[in-house]
C-alpha cells in the first residue's frame, strides 16, 4: 500500500462511503501523507497491510474487526469496485446535562466513599451532519489536529466512524515498543497551572502503565513528562519505551493496557463495571483502539478517543473526562464540551 496524497484519499473516503464499502484511512501524527486500503469483498486471503479495530469491550454487537487493505486508494479509484451497502444506523440519543450531571455525582459519590479511585465518564452528542463530503471532513479533522491520529473507517459490522486520537496505546517496530501515559485536559490558550486534581489524573494512568511492565518482567524507560496540545486542548503526558521482540509478550502488555486509566479508570475492572452501570449509551469502538498492523507484525495502535460514528446526514460524537474524588459534576461538563469541539466543527 502506497502513500497517497491528501486529496486522492479524500476522494477514495467519499466513493467508499457512498456505496458502503469495506475501508480505512489514517494520517499518522505530524505526516502529511494519508494512507487508505479498502477490503473487497469474498477475497480470502489476508493483505499485507490492514487496520486493526478492537473495541471498548467485545459483544457480539460491537466485534473486534481486521479491514484488510487489497486496494490503495489509486487503485480503488480507478477500479470498478460498487454497491450500494447502507451504513450502520445510529442508535443512541443525546446525553443530556441533566443526564450527565447525575451520572457524574453518582460517580463523584463512589469515588469519594472508596468505592474506586478514578471513573472515565463519557456522553455522547447525537446530531445532523448534513450531506457533506466526508472525505473533505477528513482532511479538515487532520489539518485541524497535526499532532492526532486522525482516521475513518467502515465496515457492516461496526458501522462508520471519524476521528483524531492523541493518544497511543502502543506501538511495536522491530521489538522496539512505545506508549504513553496520557491524561488531564485544559485549553490549549489556558495559562493557568495544572490542578492538583489534574496532576492525580494522570499520576493514575503512569502509574499502571509501570505496574504493568513490571509485572510482565519488561525493563521500561520512562521518559520526561511534558505538555501535549491536541487541537484545542492540551494533556499532561509521560512516554515510555521498552525492547520486547517476542510477540505474545508484546500481546500480553497490549492486553493488559487496554483500557487504560485514561479510558477506564482504577481499579480497572470496577472502573469499566461502574461504567456500564452509568452509561446510558453504548461505547462500541469508543474507547478501544484502532490502527495500522504489518504482516512483519509491526503496529501503531491508538486509543479511540475523540471520535463518531457517524452516517451519510448524521453523527453521534462520543466525549469523555476522568473523574476522581476532587472532581466537580459541572466541570466535568465543560471538559467533554472542549473535547468535542474539533468534531463540531467539521460537521
Amino acid at each position: 500500500m502506497s502513500e497517497s496524497s491528501m486529496q486522492t484519499v479524500s476522494q477514495a473516503i467519499h466513493k467508499a462511503l457512498t456505496i458502503g464499502a469495506s475501508f480505512f484511512a489514517y494520517r499518522m501524527p505530524g505526516e502529511a501523507h494519508a494512507e487508505f486500503g479498502c477490503q473487497l469483498p469474498g477475497i480470502a486471503h489476508a493483505a499485507e497491510n490492514r487496520f486493526v479495530v478492537h473495541p471498548f469491550v467485545a459483544t457480539l454487537s460491537s466485534p473486534e474487526v481486521c479491514i484488510h487493505a487489497h486496494l490503495d486508494a489509486e487503485a480503488f479509484l480507478a477500479s470498478q469496485h460498487s454497491g450500494h451497502q447502507s451504513l450502520l444506523p445510529i442508535t443512541q440519543s443525546s446525553t443530556s446535562l441533566e443526564q450527565y450531571l447525575d451520572m457524574a455525582n453518582r460517580c463523584i459519590d463512589a469515588l469519594r466513599s472508596g468505592e474506586v479511585d478514578k471513573v472515565v465518564l463519557s456522553r455522547v452528542i447525537v446530531q445532523d451532519a448534513g450531506n457533506r463530503h466526508w472525505g473533505e471532513r477528513f482532511v479538515q479533522l487532520a489539518n485541524s489536529m497535526p499532532h492526532a491520529f486522525v482516521f475513518v473507517f467502515n465496515t457492516p459490522a461496526t458501522g462508520a466512524w471519524m476521528g483524531a486520537s492523541p493518544e497511543l496505546l502502543l506501538s511495536a517496530n522491530d521489538g522496539k515498543l512505545n506508549t504513553m501515559a496520557l491524561a488531564a485536559t485544559k485549553a490549549v490558550d489556558n495559562p493557568r497551572s495544572w490542578t492538583e486534581k489534574e496532576i492525580a489524573e494522570q499520576h493514575y494512568v503512569a502509574t499502571y502503565i509501570e505496574r504493568t511492565f513490571v509485572k510482565l518482567g519488561l525493563n521500561y524507560t520512562k521518559h520526561l513528562t511534558t505538555e501535549m496540545p491536541a487541537g484545542n486542548v492540551q494533556h499532561i503526558c509521560t512516554p515510555f519505551s521498552a525492547v520486547c521482540p517476542s510477540n505474545n509478550r508484546q500481546q500480553l502488555l497490549l492486553d493488559a493496557l487496554h483500557p487504560t486509566p485514561a479510558l477506564a479508570g482504577v481499579p480497572k475492572q470496577k472502573a469499566i463495571e461502574t461504567i456500564l452501570g452509568l452509561e446510558q449509551h453504548q461505547r462500541r469502538y469508543y474507547g478501544g483502539y484502532i490502527g495500522p498492523q504489518k504482516a512483519d507484525g509491526n503496529f501503531n495502535y491508538f486509543v479511540n478517543l475523540r471520535c463518531m460514528q457517524f452516517t451519510l446526514t448524521q453523527c453521534c460524537i462520543y466525549a469523555g473526562g476522568g473523574l476522581t474524588a476532587q472532581s466537580i459534576a459541572i466541570d466535568e461538563w465543560h471538559e467533554t464540551q472542549l473535547k468535542a469541539q474539533p468534531l463540531i466543527a467539521i460537521i
